[in-house]
């Protein structure tokens, strides 16, 4: 049995069922919150390709078949219908004890969302940082991703017309009909595997991330960083959060949506080497600093750690309290209910930490309530009574364990 469930994304394959599921067991379920699919059926608070948050401003989704956000009428009432299954059943609010976002403004969504701050906790996406990078001037600026009308592909493309001088490359899946209007600057590199992909962004010079959705962490920010190459970015929710202003800034901003201000960051950045130099080795510290692996694991394995407590604390708790009322009863001399009370206590501790592994531990418990409450009745037989439980129910446990688990496997 798992100590702990870690849920992504359960949407397609998987529904929100699967939590009652984690619930019954007794596991421990956390949740890495990717998107904002919680909140808004398409995950992407986007509508007519500008951000909406009319799903989370009336808390519901009934939005999403009113402007056939999905641009399909049947699918649109499917993602309608799947989130709001998940809001009347309560599915992530009952079943979910930690939910581990990706960024603070994920975290402050949620909580207008009426999810409860207190199980919400922010752990950003994390890369092997290497521990060095060799500076590269770079020969084009680079877009990576998918190739979609939400990340805003075409954007970069229109500031591309007008410099003619300079080389754009995109390297991602193509999603939608290309557009056969395309400056002779600008390159397709398709999909691109790991060691194709980390040498394209080696010859750039810095990437731009004109997405006209939220998002949630890009990579790109972070795979860039490994090699000192700054980003620019939509000044909006995350991306704000990740590349930072003013000082500690590790890329450029540039307003929503708005072609003029990308081409003035794009411009500013291509013409100043020196200023694309300090962004990426700021950006190469930041990512050592907040999102080498090793840093966030340590996130992670804090995460999980506080949530196992839980089982340790469940089962020492009664322990402990009965262990301080037998000092008690031998201090006033009574002998005779020593063994009972650490009977009892003991089966209020197997009872107690059921809830958080295999439910049938709680049996055992219930044994040795029982027979901690026989003892109480025979005085001077408490040896017995002790052999009893620990010695016999025990090993009978036990055998009842090994055919009901082990056996199977």
């Amino acid at each position: 049995k798992p100590d702990i469930i870690n849920v992504h994304n359960l949407y397609p394959f998987i529904s929100p069922a699967a939590l009652f599921e984690c619930k019954k067991a007794n596991i421990p379920v956390v949740m890495t919150v990717h998107n904002f699919r919680l909140i808004c059926p398409t995950g992407l608070f986007m509508r007519n390709g500008k951000p909406c948050e009319q799903c989370l401003d009336r808390k519901n989704e009934w939005n999403c078949i009113k402007y056939n956000c999905e641009h399909s009428v049947f699918k649109s009432i499917g993602y309608t219908l799947r989130n709001v299954y998940a809001r009347w059943t309560k599915a992530y609010l009952k079943n979910v004890d930690m939910f581990a976002c990706i960024t603070e403004f994920q975290k402050k969504k949620l909580i207008e969302a009426g999810y409860d701050k207190n199980k919400i906790t922010v752990i950003p996406n994390s890369i092997d940082a290497p521990c060095s990078y060799t500076p590269t001037t770079g020969g084009y600026i680079a877009y990576i991703g998918r190739l979609s009308y939400e990340k805003g592909y075409d954007l970069l493309v229109e500031v591309a017309r007008k410099h003619p001088e300079i080389k754009f490359c995109f390297a991602g899946a193509q999603r939608e009909q290309k557009n056969t209007d395309i400056p002779s600057n600008v390159e397709f590199a398709g999909y691109l595997q790991k060691d194709k992909l980390l040498e394209f962004i080696q010859k750039a010079r810095f990437i731009v991330i004109p997405s006209r959705c939220y998002e949630g962490f890009p990579m790109a920010i972070l795979e860039a960083a490994c090699h000192g190459k700054p980003a620019i970015a939509p000044n909006h929710r995350g991306f704000t959060e990740i590349i930072g202003q003013g000082e500690n800034a590790i890329g450029k901003l540039f307003e929503p949506g708005n072609t003029d201000d990308l081409d003035k960051q794009i411009a500013e950045l291509w013409n100043n080497q020196t200023l694309t130099e300090e962004l990426g080795e700021k950006a190469f510290r930041k990512l050592k600093k907040h999102y080498d692996s090793e840093v966030v694991y340590k996130q992670w394995e804090k995460l999980f750690s506080k949530l196992t407590y839980r089982i340790a604390w469940n089962f020492s708790l009664p322990l402990l309290t009965g262990g301080l009322f037998c000092i008690a009863l031998l201090l006033h001399e009574h002998y005779g209910l020593v063994s009972s009370v650490m009977l009892l206590f003991y089966g209020l501790s197997l009872v107690n930490v059921s809830k958080f592994t295999y439910s049938n531990v709680a049996w055992l418990g219930y044994a040795f309530l029982c027979l901690g409450i026989a003892d109480c009745f025979f005085e001077g037989h408490g040896l017995m009574f002790w052999t009893i439980g620990f010695g016999g129910f025990h090993i009978l446990y036990g055998m009842l364990f090994y055919l009901q688990y082990e056996r199977r496997k």
